[in-house]
């Protein structure tokens, strides 16, 4: 009954409301296990202890059943070979149904097992012949499986092939092919959308090229034409390389002195022995820094005939800020990027006696924040120098054998304290300037008053090399725009020396001035890197070619430009326009007295002169 049900349930309806069968070998399998069924209970006995078979008869009970069964096997084998071409019309109702078949038929032959092992040892031999006959039925079905598997396997590589060879860049899955699809789409589009415009911007450009050259011809032509500088079109990505490039086209003209524009020097006569301690451009040349002996820090914008070419009758200049210092001022410094068109980089520092290195706002003068450095004994310590990075990200100060960096965007205490002295080893004395490359920025060099140089690298501050050569205290050092050569100036030291940091050890030049005091002698190279510029005690100047091969140059200009000490010379950024600053500490002359109780202080006989000079070194 069990097995009718199966046959049943194998049954499927078509389209016309008819049942077909599936699969016959799988019918044809389960009546081979039903006539085995048969024949096992017509050879069990009822009574096993009445009812003996003689051994006779066994036999030939056995050969007749090994004959019916090879029979059947033979009847399953041709129906077999005529129901292949129906199987290959429906491969997958019939390997699932196949599927389902085998399993019944495996309970099937476990059941006879069961059987055969209850039965007496008289019907042993019986059970292996019939055993041996399901045994061949498995595997005739088995063949009959793989035939319908390969057949099956062989019409799906047909199919995918046809399909291969009508699309070869079918993906597997239809969700991956439209992902496919979309991203290609959108690539052609993104590809062909750039590679149009691009021919835009070209086609543009080369129709505003023609337009100019047409233009300049014409002008060219025609002299009343004027040829308009607005239509020249600008390429922004070489705008920055061009402003680089602006400070070494820059036509300076020594064959003459040069002649005084303007200056100031009625801001300095409100004190006596108000001189000045030099002077600096900001960055951008928008306006110049002094300082004095009355600890303020003065802010004078450039006169604006100046960029007009009006050279005559300029008024004198008057500071727009002043920020005071406290104590005696030591020394100063822009910020390196400061631009007058971006507030928040016009800021400078300031380092003064028994006060912390202050940090200013060049537009409205306050203060903005403080960096405070402290001794062994928690006590303020002054810095000596000051001095920005390249990126004016840190802020370099000298001490006593120490160099302290501060980071700008941490005021306070926090420093980095680096020794340059220690154990006999390095850099001794007060660091009285520091100065970075322009070039490398991981690489800076400082002089000290023990009248030693010294090259560190970031980012510890190692100490690279340290050379000696200045017969006074270094008071001030700046590195060539190329960066391979550094030059030195001391206090009381006549020689301004050039280094070459490719051998630190050589001196490549040694240029003559006059130094007599104490004070800070400022020394200027202007953006090409050729031309030396620096201040003499009595109140000239001297410009020198450094390119000259005389390992001792003489100057190519000198010309008297105050009537006192010249401690501080700047050039402008952008344009040929010297600034200097003069003065010096003039001390009484003790006058003879016939009474001792009372002194006699008259002034010295040296020219006084404080005061700011702008003077234009142009044609």
């Amino acid at each position: 009954m069990d097995t009718q049900e199966n046959m049943e349930s194998n049954k499927e309806v078509d389209g016309d409301g008819h049942e077909t069968n599936q699969d016959m070998s799988h019918i044809n399998t389960q009546q081979l296990f039903r006539n085995i069924d048969d024949c096992l209970e017509d050879v069990k006995p009822e009574n096993s202890q009445t009812h003996l078979i003689s051994s006779e008869n066994n036999q030939s009970l056995k050969q007749k059943e090994l004959g019916e069964a090879s029979q059947h096997i033979t009847t399953l084998h041709s129906n077999q070979s005529e129901s292949d071409n129906q199987e290959q019309n429906d491969e997958k109702t019939s390997c699932s149904s196949s599927q389902v078949d085998l399993t019944f038929s495996d309970q099937s032959v476990n059941k006879s097992k069961e059987l055969f092992s209850s039965d007496s040892e008289n019907k042993s031999e019986l059970s292996k012949s019939v055993v041996e006959s399901v045994t061949q039925a498995n595997v005739i079905s088995e063949n009959i499986h793989k035939n319908i598997t390969v057949n099956t396997n062989k019409n799906l590589s047909e199919e995918t092939t046809e399909c291969k060879s009508e699309n070869k860049f079918l993906p597997t899955t239809k969700h991956v092919e439209e992902e496919e699809d979309v991203r290609s789409c959108k690539r052609q589009k993104l590809d062909t959308g750039e590679q149009l415009e691009s021919e835009r911007l070209l086609e543009s450009q080369k129709l505003e090229a023609l337009n100019r050259c047409e233009e300049l011809e014409t002008a060219m032509e025609d002299e009343n034409v004027p040829v308009k500088e607005e239509s020249i079109p600008v390429n922004e990505e070489s705008t920055e390389a061009d402003d680089a490039q602006q400070g070494y086209e820059i036509q300076y003209d020594f064959s003459k002195s040069p002649g005084q524009i303007t200056g100031a020097w009625t801001e300095f006569e409100n004190k006596e022995q108000n001189f000045l301690k030099g002077c600096k451009w900001s960055p951008d040349g928008s306006c110049i820094l002094t300082n004095s002996d009355d600890n303020y820090l003065r802010l004078f914008n450039t006169p604006s005939e100046v960029y007009y070419g009006n050279m005559e009758n300029v008024p004198q200049m008057t500071s727009i800020l002043k920020m005071k210092g406290g104590e005696t001022i030591y020394d100063y410094c822009w910020y390196p990027l400061m631009n007058s068109s971006d507030p928040a980089t016009c800021c400078l520092i300031s380092s003064s006696r028994c006060m912390p290195v202050h940090m200013w706002d060049a537009f409205s003068g306050e203060l903005i924040c403080s960096y405070r450095s402290y001794d062994q004994a928690d006590e303020l310590v002054a810095a000596h120098s000051v001095s920005f990075n390249p990126d004016g990200s840190k802020i370099y100060c000298g001490f006593n054998k120490t160099i302290r960096v501060f980071d700008v965007s941490r005021p306070g205490r926090d420093c980095q304290r680096r020794p340059t002295f220690a154990k006999s080893i390095g850099q001794p004395g007060i660091i009285s300037c520091i100065e970075h490359s322009p070039v490398d920025y991981s690489l800076y060099a400082a002089g000290s008053y023990s009248r030693t140089i010294a090259l560190y690298y970031e980012p510890k501050g190692e100490l690279a090399c340290c050379f000696k050569g200045q017969q006074g205290g270094v008071t001030h050092i700046k590195f060539s725009p190329d960066g391979t050569k550094l030059y030195s100036g001391g206090r009381k030291d006549p020689e301004i020396l050039c280094w070459d940091l490719r051998n630190p050890s050589k001196i490549l030049l040694t240029m003559k001035r006059e130094v007599e005091t104490n004070q800070r002698i400022y020394f200027d190279l202007d953006s090409s890197g050729r031309y030396m510029i620096s201040g003499n005690h009595n109140g000239s100047i001297n410009i020198w070619d450094v390119l000259d091969t005389d390992t001792t140059p003489q100057p190519i200009l000198s010309y008297q430009a105050h009537h006192d000490t010249v401690n501080g010379v700047s050039l402008h950024p952008s344009l040929p326009l010297l600034a200097t600053s003069s003065g010096q500490r003039h001390y009484p002359a003790l006058g003879d007295s016939d009474d001792s109780d009372s002194e006699d202080f008259t002034q010295t006989t040296d020219s006084v002169d404080y005061s700011l000079g702008l003077w234009w070194l142009g044609s």
